[in-house]
């Protein structure tokens, strides 16, 4: 019988682009396929909201003339303005695409991707079928409230990849405090040497955190 596609939901970064993810991605959709086989549905949904700014410089350059979308502003408080349609969003986008049983974030995509999988503990969360996630730059989000969330989830036991760029000390604590919060064995922590990028085989240690991708899509591809 054909096997039912593994549905993976992809976040992308801050001011950018459901397309801009889906070219950084490249390589690592490559082990993803590695591990799952061809049978992916990988869905790169724009965020509910334009950005209220302008994107990083490298993405302008490369990427010029295009739209770009934010999970959130974060606010002088340091709460996360918009971030409530942003979980409605993807409740709803569940609702219309789902049950997806994976998820991807990078940079403030990997904020939103380690919040979904905080809340998959809870049936009422806009992911309750998730069963991995690959988590690359992400953050534990600053906001007072979803951090409380956070830590009261904690242990979260969604088997994750966290990776991140070396030679950005914000990402490296940003990691080492996600996997803090996941359950002991739950979550594998891997370092590249190309910054605050997806990874790619050409950077430093790129083709270890490939290979770890492959792995833990072989791992979510066995238990199914």
């Amino acid at each position: 019988l054909p096997r039912t596609p593994m549905r993976i939901l992809c976040l992308h970064g801050h001011r950018t682009s459901g397309a801009i993810l889906r070219e950084q991605m490249q390589e690592v959709i490559s082990q993803l396929e590695a591990g799952f086989g061809p049978s992916l549905d990988l869905r790169f949904p724009d965020a509910p909201h334009p950005a209220t700014g302008p994107a990083q410089d490298a993405v302008q350059s490369t990427w010029p003339g295009m739209p770009y979308y934010e999970w959130w502003d974060k606010a002088a408080d340091g709460k996360y303005a918009g971030v409530e349609k942003t979980l409605d969003f993807i409740r709803d986008f569940e609702q219309m695409h789902g049950p997806f049983e994976g998820v991807v974030g990078f940079s403030q995509g990997g904020a939103v991707a380690s919040l979904l999988c905080a809340q998959a503990s809870s049936a009422a969360g806009p992911l309750p079928s998730l069963r991995f996630a690959l988590v690359m730059s992400g953050f534990c989000p600053a906001d007072p409230s979803l951090k409380a969330q956070m830590t009261a989830a904690a242990p979260v036991r969604v088997p994750a990849l966290l990776v991140y760029g070396k030679g950005w000390d914000f990402e490296r604590r940003g990691t080492e405090q996600l996997a803090s919060l996941w359950a002991a064995g739950a979550a594998k922590v891997v370092e590249h040497g190309g910054g605050h990028v997806v990874p790619r085989a050409k950077h430093a240690g790129g083709a270890a955190a490939l290979e770890a991708v492959r792995l833990l899509a072989a791992q979510a591809s066995f238990s199914a």
